[in-house]
């Protein structure tokens, strides 16, 4: 008997948490980035990444790193949109093989308020924030700290997921 392996599925969108769940939190250190640690099992293609917002009045930035810490893509600051979805589609998307990676988000305004992942949902995830508070946008950075902000962030995979 033979048999044919089966590659896993590629995903319909890789998330830390969905942008429906969990609750609206503020606080956030402006200008500092925060990232949450996500696993891809199969090549991905990444065209755009989502978050929540509630309130908003500053700029906000999302993007990827890889395991190390190195960043791979942003889109850049832009204008974040009260009460809504924000999506920020990257310039050309971006195909990461299987492995470990960060995605980033990073708000201007500190008194803005964001989605956050479910504590009873989100508990397992890895969350970091960035030592320095000074960004405008996802940038390079070698400087991190644990947090317990989890940020409920989307990366729309391309042909997946609407």
């Amino acid at each position: 008997m033979s048999y044919i392996t089966i590659p896993p599925p590629k995903p319909f969108a890789v998330y830390a948490d969905d942008l429906q769940q969990g609750g609206l939190s503020s606080g956030f250190a402006a200008g500092a980035i925060f990232i949450v640690g996500i696993v891809l099992l199969v090549p991905t293609t990444i065209t755009a990444m989502e978050c929540r917002m509630g309130t908003a009045t500053g700029n906000i930035d999302m993007g990827i790193y890889d395991a190390n810490f190195n960043l791979l893509v942003s889109k850049g600051a832009t204008a974040a949109v009260a009460t809504s979805v924000n999506t920020l589609t990257f310039a050309s998307p971006i195909t990461l093989p299987p492995g470990r990676y960060w995605l980033a988000w990073v708000d201007t305004v500190g008194t803005d308020t964001v989605y956050e992942a479910n504590s009873g949902l989100g508990g397992f995830q890895v969350a970091q924030r960035s030592v320095s508070a000074a960004f405008t946008q996802i940038a390079a950075n070698s400087s991190w700290q644990t947090t317990t902000a989890r940020i409920a962030l989307l990366a729309k995979v391309q042909g997946g997921y609407p």
